[in-house]
C-alpha cells in the first residue's frame, strides 16, 4: 500500500475476504467400501467425488471447454525439464514448517502412492514430465514468467495462513506427516502437461485431481502416516496456456487437500460460475477478475462451508492457529507510520473482520 504525503490523516484499510468446515472422509479405521455417513452424503451429492480402494475420498475436477480457436496444448518431450534452459526461480512466500510445493519440472510417482495403488482409475508409478508452453524440455523466459505468475496468485490466495508456497522441493520429510507431533507437512501440487496421467485418471477429461482433507494428515481427528498421500495434480494441458487458470486450478485442488468441498449454485450444484467479476475458488475455475474463498454467502449457494475456518484448522492440533495472527491493529490500536516522504506498508487482511488502521502525521 502506497500513501502520498498530504494532510494529517487516519487511514482505514478494510478489505473483505469472502471466503466458503472440515470434511472427513472415511476414517483410517473404516474398511474400504464402508464410507462414513458424511462421506456417503458427499458421494451422493457430488458426482466428481470418488472413493478409493482404501476408503479415502478424492475429487476429479472436469476440464472446461477450451476457448474458440485455442491451439492444442503442447506435451513436454522428456522427463526432466529446465536442465539446459533457464532454471526455475526459487520462490518462497514465507518461512513456515507447512508447505505448498508447486512442482513444475516433472515427478517420479512412487509405487506406494495412493494414486498408483488405490485410485479407481490409477496413475501408474513412474516418471511424468512437467509444465511446458512450447513442448521443449527446457524452460524459456515465457515459461519462467508463467511460473512466477502462477506462484504469485497461489501465494496470494493462501497468504493469510501459516504456509510457505514455494517452487523449491522441500523433500518428502517436509510433506508427509508421520506422527501426532510432526509439524512439518504439506502438499506437492504437480503441474504437468504430460498426457499420460490425465488420460489414466480421467480419460483426459479433467483439469485436476486431489485427495480431500489430507494436507495435515488428519482424518476425523486421527493423524496417520500420510507418506503415500502428499501429491495432487493440475493438468496444465487443460488450462489453455493461461497462468491465471492454472493458478486457480492449483488453489482449488489445494483447497480440497485442506478439507474444502465444492461451491455450487442454482445452475450447477457443484460448480458456481460466479457473478459480475467474482467467483469462489471452490466453484468453477474461470478468468473472473476476483476469486476468493467463500462461505456460501451468494444467492443460490449450495455449500455453507466456511473455507477460511476450515483451512484454519490445518495446524498441528487443529486449534485454528493455521490462520496467521493479525499483523496490524484496528481503530482501537492503530499503527503509527510517522512523518515520511512516502509510505509503503506490507500486510495481510486475514478475513472479513480484520481492519488494519494506520495513522500518519504530515505538515501541510
Amino acid at each position: 500500500m502506497r500513501l502520498r504525503p498530504g494532510l494529517s490523516a487516519v487511514l482505514t484499510c478494510s478489505f473483505v475476504l469472502v471466503g466458503l468446515g472440515v470434511v472427513s472422509p472415511a476414517s483410517a479405521e473404516t474398511a474400504p467400501g464402508e464410507p462414513s455417513a458424511e462421506t456417503q452424503q458427499i458421494l451422493e451429492d457430488d458426482h466428481t467425488a470418488v472413493l478409493d480402494d482404501n476408503g479415502f475420498l478424492y475429487y476429479v475436477d472436469p476440464a472446461q471447454k477450451p476457448p474458440a480457436g485455442a491451439a492444442p496444448a503442447p506435451q513436454a518431450q522428456s522427463f526432466t525439464t529446465g536442465q539446459a534452459g533457464l532454471p526455475i526461480p526459487a520462490l518462497n512466500s514465507r518461512t513456515s514448517t507447512h508447505t505448498i510445493y508447486l512442482d513444475f519440472d516433472g515427478v517420479t510417482l512412487p509405487a506406494s502412492s495412493a494414486w498408483a495403488t488405490a485410485a479407481q482409475n490409477p496413475i501408474a508409478a513412474g516418471d511424468y514430465t512437467g509444465f511446458t508452453l512450447d513442448g521443449s524440455p527446457d524452460f524459456s523466459q515465457a515459461e519462467i514468467d508463467y511460473i512466477q505468475k502462477v506462484w504469485r496468485i497461489v501465494a496470494e490466495k493462501y497468504s493469510m495462513f501459516d504456509v510457505n508456497v514455494t517452487t523449491v522441493d522441500p523433500g518428502i520429510a517436509n510433506l508427509a506427516r508421520t506422527s501426532n507431533g510432526d509439524d512439518a507437512y504439506g502438499v506437492q501440487m504437480v503441474i504437468t502437461n504430460d498426457a499420460s496421467p490425465v488420460a489414466q485418471v480421467c480419460g483426459g477429461n479433467c483439469a485436476g485431481v486431489a485427495y480431500i482433507d489430507l494436507f495435515d494428515g488428519r482424518y476425523q481427528g486421527t493423524v496417520y502416516n500420510s507418506t503415500n498421500n502428499t501429491i495432487g495434480w493440475v493438468f496444465s494441458s487443460k488450462t489453455f496456456g493461461s497462468a491465471q487458470v492454472t493458478a486457480l486450478d492449483a488453489a482449488h485442488e489445494i483447497g480440497h487437500t485442506m478439507g474444502l468441498e465444492h461451491d455450487g449454485g442454482s445452475a450447477n450444484p457443484n460448480y458456481y460460475s460466479g457473478h459480475a467479476n467474482w467467483v469462489p475458488i471452490m466453484g468453477i475455475t474461470n478468468q473472473n477478475a476476483v476469486s476468493q474463498f467463500s462461505k456460501g454467502e451468494y444467492t443460490g449457494a449450495t455449500n455453507p462451508q466456511d473455507d477460511l475456518l476450515t483451512i484454519g484448522a490445518n495446524d498441528l492440533n487443529a486449534t485454528g492457529s493455521f490462520l496467521r495472527a493479525d499483523d496490524y491493529g484496528d481503530s482501537a490500536s492503530p499503527t503509527a507510520l510517522g512523518d515520511q516522504t512516502s509510505y509503503v506498508v506490507d500486510g495481510t487482511i486475514r478475513n472479513a473482520a480484520d481492519d488494519d488502521v494506520f495513522t500518519i502525521s504530515r505538515t501541510c
